[in-house]
């Protein structure tokens, strides 16, 4: 299978011109199962054109809607897309006040035989933002119950110190962190996908194409997963086979 995570910076290009087709047209041609997008636009009114309908259509995922913001007629957040079947949706609040809203959707998803747990965030700017909400999505994932996790998101941090981050490394170990702002010429690595367990993750690339140069202020990030069906078996006692 494919993820992918992708700031799509309120649909606005490197152009200041909000045009939400082009970044959808990005997610097409990524051909990801699951895509979580960060400081997306939406609406939640029958007779807009940003619903959740709007997104069904132009993508074939089915969304899951996770506004952390609302600014009249529109809401602002994360996103997730995705080709499998939704079992249950969680939304819980990261803000720390007086900075901007933030919010993380986890969600369960039914792939063949297995849950797929896929957490969508997108973490503040400063340091004590991210310090408390990297401790409350780490809560949140312990204990573990064997299920597959994804967790992606844009992070808001370029370097990852060893003991700050010693937990998540723990869990998800050292996944590659390409680079993907600013989309034109991309020095920082905001945009991260995190995998558990960590032998799952088979690649992790930057989606550099004319379209995802243009189309946002951060190119997304797509990677490859597989995993051992064993890997989720408690005991393991269900004969090994891999998952694409």
């Amino acid at each position: 299978m494919a993820a992918a995570t992708y700031n799509v910076h309120g649909w606005t290009g490197r152009d200041s011109r909000q045009i939400p087709k082009r970044s959808l047209e990005v997610i097409r041609e990524m051909n990801c199962d699951v895509v979580g997008l960060q400081e997306a636009t939406f609406s939640l009114e029958s007779g807009e054109k940003l619903t959740a309908g709007y997104l069904r259509e132009m993508t074939g995922m089915e969304p899951v809607l996770g506004p952390t913001l609302y600014r009249a007629p529109w809401h602002f957040g994360n996103v997730l897309l995705t080709r499998f079947p939704v079992l249950r949706v969680r939304r819980f609040d990261l803000t720390v006040r007086p900075f901007e809203p933030r919010g993380v959707l986890d969600v369960d998803l039914s792939f063949r035989n297995l849950e797929l747990r896929v957490l969508v965030t997108h973490l503040g700017l400063r340091i004590r933002e991210r310090r408390f909400q990297l401790k409350s999505l780490l809560e949140r994932l312990n204990p573990l119950d064997g299920r597959f996790i994804i967790l992606m998101g844009d992070f808001n941090v370029w370097f990852l110190a060893r003991r700050a981050y010693h937990k998540m490394h723990a869990l998800f170990g050292f996944p590659p962190a390409p680079r993907t702002y600013p989309a034109a010429f991309p020095l920082l690595a905001f945009d991260r996908i995190w995998v558990h367990p960590p032998s799952a993750l088979r690649n992790v690339t930057a989606w550099r194409s004319r379209d995802s140069r243009e189309a946002s202020d951060h190119l997304p990030v797509r990677a490859n997963l597989s995993w051992k069906a064993d890997l989720f078996q408690g005991k393991g006692t269900t004969p090994a086979g891999v998952f694409p």
